[in-house]
């Protein structure tokens, strides 16, 4: 790695195994949140690293050294009323956003449409704000598609041991 190449805070969620009341507080020990909806648990952790892959690598051997299994890393979708409240501007706001759909002031590509309309992965959108100088981009981390991709087959074929990501 460069030595240029600056530490960076990456918001990782990974849906685990179940886990008991005992687990859960000693990844609340460790600073790692927990959460669950309907029947799937997760593991909310920052990470702080000069990659994503780093950052993945890491978390993934602390949550196994606290006895937790990570079953997938979860892609962080938003809809557009979930933009507004991240970065703080208006629905409106967000919808003449999502009508920029070519140039360089192109709006992300929908990633996929829920019953409640379009869905984009949140670095993306995080991405565009940046480039595009408007105000609310999150300075945290999120992995994109393709690094939740390389996690979940890496994950899947080592489910035992994460020494090497």
């Amino acid at each position: 790695m460069s030595q240029e190449q600056a530490m960076r805070t990456y918001e990782l969620t990974f849906i685990i195994d179940p886990i008991d009341d005992a687990t859960i507080d000693r990844l609340a020990a460790e600073g790692i949140d927990w959460s669950k909806t309907g029947r799937l648990q997760f593991a909310h952790v920052d990470e702080t690293s000069e990659s994503c892959t780093d950052a993945l690598r890491t978390a993934l051997g602390n949550l196994q050294s606290l006895g937790v299994t990570a079953s997938r890393l979860r892609l962080d979708l938003v809809s557009s009323s979930e933009i507004a409240a991240r970065t703080g501007v208006s629905r409106p706001a967000v919808t003449k956003w999502t009508k920029q759909t070519s140039g360089s002031q192109a709006f992300p590509i929908e990633f996929d449409w829920s019953t409640t309309g379009p869905i984009w992965v949140w670095a993306d959108v995080n991405d565009w704000l940046k480039t595009t100088g408007k105000t609310g981009y999150d300075e945290v981390c999120s992995p994109s598609l393709a690094e939740v991709e390389q996690a979940n087959r890496w994950i899947a074929d080592n489910a035992s041991t994460f020494a090497s990501i």
